[in-house]
């Protein structure tokens, strides 16, 4: 839809209906409207005559400017199931005379996917190309699509590791003139309705035949759920453009390889599991080598007797400074692999020693001490140079068992 046509439509709005009392302006396919005749149009949309309605119908609403949907009220509409598209064909060609085949019907339903407007379409594109029946082969060589005969041996092929036979197909597609991105859609749908069948099997969800559902079924049975997860994701990708059509071949024919080649049924957590088990010695996956078994070695030495630890000597009460600075030397580190020596038996606890005892070996370790120290049994109040005790109060027994003449007084007593 141009320019000039949006304007010379808001020119005939402006006009009053003759016969009828009302204008109803139908846009098909509303999307083919460029972004000029969009805003040459947007000031009718806007403000349309009391007497016009728009209806613009679409299968592709998100190709539509916003500007112009913010100005209609939207109603979707469900797709069409393929039964009732195969009924509208069936009226359409009983009333031009003509017939069809129930897989022509089906094949074209398919392609429509649900949309009546591209079913009538194509029809009437049959309609003028064939003379008398509308075959399966007609559909598509019309259309330009893989005959599903062709799917059929591409997935037996891929499910018995022929890959002479896989890129044969290829390259009888190629030189069909078929277009790749379109045939690997073909096998990408081919594979969708094997995991329907693998997994829920419901017609409504397949939108086949029903002969072609019970061949759809017995293949599905072939392949194990995670390879199709497996399968369908891998053609996902590979729907992406291609700068060239060798690209797209070489990719095609190097996933089909792949997929022919290398079994896809170990699920991930398998895959885990065996790492582990390979890990702690345990069974190796099958098909991978075991790992070499070590030979036993030479046994380890038996550990001897255990030996008491030598007495550790008294420290002397004459060493100097000088030796008591000097670090002990540290023992040899054991051997690598050592044997864990047994358990040290417990010290026996030391003998407790009364209070003569331990003052005596004090003075005797420190001479100096005994110049300036008294010891008794009770409180010191004070200690003084001299002999005697001289108005001190002291409580408890004085007692100078080390020939020691100690002088207590009180609390504020002369130092001197």
């Amino acid at each position: 839809i141009s320019v000039d046509q949006a304007r010379e439509l808001a020119q005939q709005l402006s006009l009053s209906s003759y016969e009828g009392r009302g204008t109803v302006v139908v846009i098909r396919p509303a999307d083919a409207m460029n972004r000029n005749a969009a805003n040459a149009l947007l000031k009718t949309l806007e403000e349309p005559p009391s007497h016009a309605v728009f209806i613009l119908a679409t299968t592709e609403a998100h190709k539509i400017p916003a500007t112009i949907i913010s100005r209609c009220q939207r109603y979707d509409f469900r797709r069409v199931s393929i039964g009732d598209i195969v009924t509208l064909l069936r009226n359409i060609l009983n009333k031009e005379g003509m017939k069809a085949t129930d897989e022509a019907l089906y094949a074209i339903a398919r392609a429509a996917e649900g949309g009546v407007r591209d079913a009538e379409s194509i029809m009437d594109e049959l309609i003028t190309y064939c003379d008398g029946e509308i075959t399966f082969q007609d559909v598509f060589d019309v259309l330009g699509l893989v005959d599903w005969r062709v799917l059929h041996t591409l997935c037996d092929a891929l499910s018995a590791g022929d890959i002479a036979r896989l890129l044969t197909l290829v390259e009888e597609v190629v030189s069909a003139g078929k277009d790749l991105s379109q045939f690997v859609e073909e096998i990408l749908r081919y594979y969708r309705n094997l995991l329907v069948c693998k997994t829920s099997g419901s017609a409504d969800l397949l939108r086949l035949p029903p002969d072609e559902i019970a061949e759809m079924r017995a293949r599905a049975d072939r392949f194990g759920l995670v390879k199709l997860i497996g399968i369908v994701e891998q053609f996902a990708t590979l729907t992406n453009g291609f700068d060239s059509q060798l690209a797209q071949r070489t990719a095609l024919e190097a996933l089909l390889i792949r997929l022919s080649k290398v079994d896809v049924e170990v699920s991930l957590d398998t895959i885990m599991e065996k790492l582990v088990l390979l890990g702690q010695g345990g069974v190796c996956p099958s098909g991978a080598a075991a790992p070499p078994k070590k030979e036993p070695g030479p046994n380890p030495p038996e550990a001897g007797p255990a030996h008491a630890a030598p007495p550790v000597p008294a420290v002397s009460p004459a060493r100097t400074a000088r030796e008591e600075s000097v670090p002990p030397a540290r023992p040899a580190a054991p051997p690598a692999a050592a044997i864990t020596p047994p358990p040290v038996p417990a010290k026996p606890a030391e003998p407790v020693l009364s209070l003569e005892t331990r003052q005596r070996a004090l003075v005797e370790e420190h001479p100096g001490l005994a110049a300036v120290l008294g010891v008794f049994r009770g409180k010191v109040v004070a200690v003084k140079s001299g002999a005697g005790v001289e108005e001190s109060e002291v409580e408890g027994e004085i007692a100078p068992p080390l020939g020691l003449d100690a002088d207590f007084g009180d609390d504020t007593a002369d130092p001197d």
